[in-house]
């Protein structure tokens, strides 16, 4: 703290904007990685449902709007557990 007591008001200004930029830019990518934590599967590291219902919203404006057909594949996996486990 004795550094800052050195330093005039237009400098502790100056330093207050940096270090508020500074925290700003830390706050961006933590939302960032929050984000991208939100949409994947602790386990699998899969897109989860809500990047599936996104993602299928986005496509489906895409296909009505470009006119262009759109296929969609699921797969049901069976004791996916096991698969998890390994």
């Amino acid at each position: 703290m004795d550094s800052y007591q050195a330093l005039s008001k237009e400098q502790l200004i100056d330093k207050v904007k940096e270090l508020t930029i500074e925290l700003e830019n830390v706050q961006t990518e933590k939302n960032k990685q929050i984000e991208q934590m939100s949409r994947l599967d602790f386990l699998t590291k899969l897109n989860n449902r809500s990047e599936l219902v996104e993602r299928l919203g986005y496509e489906t404006k895409r296909a009505t709007r470009t006119k262009e057909p759109l296929s969609l594949v699921l797969f049901d996996v069976d004791d996916f557990t096991a698969v998890n486990d390994r």
